[in-house]
């Protein structure tokens, strides 16, 4: 299944733009002072700067801080039918997604553990990293995997990147209406959460659409979903006819018809 632009941000981050201004210290004596007001006063009526543009960031960057962001969204959301559907399905896609990789599957029930032990079913803010990071690999969203193919079998926009990341600085809607869960859902409930609020989180998500896409058209070689042209095409492994011994290769294939 190939992952959409939301499901990648809302299952794996954020780091908040923050500007600092500095006061200058007024003269205490009444000459200075008066300098000082006139000086205020004119500042005050001046028209505010408009404030920097955010700065455009590089593969390492904008991949450094998918996880952690979205992660502290989630930590923050006073809605626990947001914390269930993003933490348990990126979970699960870790797991999954990790099977035929030890390091990152034993980083996985690491965490599975010890939220095991302390009886606990959300993860914590820095174990969702943890998580996070391991769905971004599994996705092919590492520096070392993008780098090597952005201008080859994907495209990176490095404006759009940073307007996905302070996006996602703020909160969804849906997480400003408390909603507390008393135990542990099924999988049942996660799936009724999950059709919930696919709008809201699709809506949250969109301004990261763009970001990574995409350049192999179908039929061509891949190694990852998000190296495939066209929305739902995925990375799919196939034999090949004139060469049946042959182990699996992998190509775009078109997205499956309902």
């Amino acid at each position: 299944m190939k992952a959409s632009a939301s499901f990648l941000v809302l299952t794996l981050g954020m780091a908040a733009l923050a500007t600092v201004s500095c006061k200058k210290k007024g003269a205490a004596d009444g000459a200075d002072a008066e300098a000082t007001a006139a000086g205020s006063a004119a500042a005050s009526s001046a028209p505010a700067a408009a404030p920097p543009a955010p700065k455009d960031l590089t593969v390492d960057e904008f991949v450094a801080k998918i996880a952690p962001t979205t992660c502290k969204m989630v930590d923050q959301c006073k809605n626990d039918k947001v914390k269930a559907t993003v933490s348990m399905t990126a979970m699960m896609f870790a797991s999954f997604g990790s099977f035929d990789k030890p390091d990152l599957q034993k980083q996985v029930g690491d965490v599975g553990k010890t939220m095991k032990a302390e009886k606990r079913w959300l993860p914590s803010e820095a174990e969702c990293g943890t998580i996070g990071g391991v769905a971004l690999k599994v996705l092919g969203m590492s520096p070392e995997v993008l780098k090597d193919r952005v201008g080859k079998s994907v495209s990176y926009d490095a404006k759009k990147a940073s307007a996905c990341i302070t996006s996602l600085g703020s909160q969804p809607d849906v997480c400003k209406t408390e909603v507390k869960l008393a135990t542990e859902p099924k999988f049942k409930e996660i799936d009724t959460f999950s059709k919930e609020l696919h709008d809201p989180l699709d809506a949250y998500g969109k301004p990261c659409e763009g970001v990574v896409e995409g350049l192999v058209d179908v039929g061509g070689a891949c190694d990852y979903d998000l190296e495939c042209k066209g929305k739902g095409n995925s990375c799919t492994k196939g034999k090949d006819a004139k060469k049946p011994k042959a182990p699996p290769t992998k190509s775009c294939q078109p997205k499956a018809k309902k």
